[in-house]
């Protein structure tokens, strides 16, 4: 059997074993959930249930408190699994591997992925998009993740990324594919989103710019 994240694949032999150790300990998972994995998987969505005895994630937030169900929090976690951190990088280390928040009883290092999330109804983890990528526009609180896979769901959109100006406290949203009247493209999106997550200018490119990696260059598209 194996586990899945952020690509990385993981086998999960033993998770019994360091389960029932854990079920010894304080609780100190409250607001945890935990993860089996039935055979060889691609998508976390399809691996994400109760498991009783391996707390392995959770999900908190801006204050390091537990989420309730069905709302947005950054995704942790921990487990007798977790990495060490990162190669000759403490200064990263610090600041991603920390002291599991929800108590203070023992050693107990989590690990802050970065990654907004939420549980559906069915008890599937979806992801919503990076901590990063979080504004505070118009006196609310914004993923850019989430205009950016309603834009995604427009006919013909290849692909978009969406970047702020602080300045000018402006929402942009740049995006390839077919190249529609400004007009016609804000009527599309504002029947996906509320009109606060309405993007203030819209950029069409024949293709957006990307790193090494194939990502998206967000960095590149917010000096524009």
């Amino acid at each position: 059997m194996y586990l899945k994240l952020n690509g990385i694949e993981m086998s999960c032999a033993g998770t019994e074993r360091w389960g029932d150790l854990l079920e010894r300990l304080p609780d100190g998972g409250a607001g945890a959930l935990g993860i089996s994995v039935r055979g060889r998987t691609d998508s976390l969505n399809d691996s994400v249930e109760e498991y009783a005895h391996a707390r392995v994630l959770t999900f908190l937030d801006e204050e390091g408190r537990p989420v309730p169900e069905g709302e947005t929090g950054e995704l942790c976690i921990r487990g007798s699994c977790l990495a060490l951190g990162y190669y000759n990088n403490p200064e990263r280390t610090a600041s991603s591997f920390v002291q599991n928040p929800l108590h203070s009883l023992y050693p107990d290092r989590i690990y802050h992925t970065g990654d907004l999330v939420r549980l559906d109804g069915n008890g599937d983890l979806i992801y919503i998009s990076r901590k990063d990528f979080q504004i505070k526009h118009m006196g609310y609180r914004i993923e850019l993740g989430e205009i950016e896979n309603a834009v995604r769901n427009v006919p013909g959109i290849e692909d978009c990324a969406c970047t702020y100006r602080t300045e000018r406290q402006r929402i942009v949203l740049y995006y390839e594919g077919k190249e529609y009247p400004q007009n016609e493209l804000l009527e599309a999106i504002g029947k996906r989103l509320p009109e606060y997550m309405i993007p203030g200018q819209i950029v069409y490119m024949e293709s957006l710019p990307r790193n090494l990696n194939g990502k998206i260059d967000r960095a590149g598209l917010a000096g524009k």
